[in-house]
């Protein structure tokens, strides 16, 4: 039998009007169940969209101010605001024709990844961590150049240390995001 209900319909609607068909006639039940089946996929849909609104509720608040990983996870960000700005110091010379400048990029890139991969897995979020990053870089212009310096280069230490402490695929991922970084940066707009 041909069933009329057009093609892209939900499969459930094809299932009906095959219980519906001569060889079901007479016969209630399966109806009554494919309506309590319907019922109950409604239900679930609304139990779902209702758990999935609480969660995403409760996942966008930011953790409290006094998180003891709050100190370390500032350190972080003013690295990666230092490393970043260093990037793009980088960045000029290559496009000035420095040869070196690109794989020093990626470098720099792969050190700045590797410390906030740590911070991500210790339960920094992107919301918190595009906050403290704003505020290290605010930070970071009120400092001498001395002491910018400074910073760098315990950063680039501390980096470094942290990317060749990871496992193998914790390094291949963050090489992998950084190249693509690199790339993006350098790509001609």
């Amino acid at each position: 039998m041909r069933s009329s209900v057009p093609a892209g319909r939900l499969m459930w609607w094809t299932w009906a009007e095959v219980l519906k068909s001569s060889a079901w006639q007479g016969d209630t039940a399966p109806m009554h169940l494919l309506h309590r089946l319907r019922h109950w996929g409604q239900t679930a849909a609304g139990v779902a969209l209702v758990w999935a609104a609480c969660c995403s509720t409760v996942l966008a608040q930011s953790p409290p101010t006094d998180d003891p990983k709050l100190p370390a996870w500032k350190r972080t960000s003013a690295c990666v605001a230092v490393m970043k700005r260093e990037i793009l110091v980088l960045a000029d010379k290559h496009l000035a024709g420095d040869t070196k400048a690109q794989s020093e990029m990626v470098r720099q890139a792969e050190w700045s990844f590797a410390l906030i991969g740590t911070a991500y897995k210790q339960g920094l979020r992107k919301a918190q961590a595009d906050k403290l990053l704003e505020e290290a870089e605010a930070a970071l212009k009120t400092r001498s150049p001395d002491e910018q310096k400074a910073l760098l280069l315990t950063c680039q230490a501390e980096g470094q240390k942290t990317y060749k402490e990871a496992n193998f695929v914790e390094r291949a991922l963050v090489s992998n995001r950084a190249k693509a970084r690199i790339e993006t940066l350098l790509k001609p707009k």
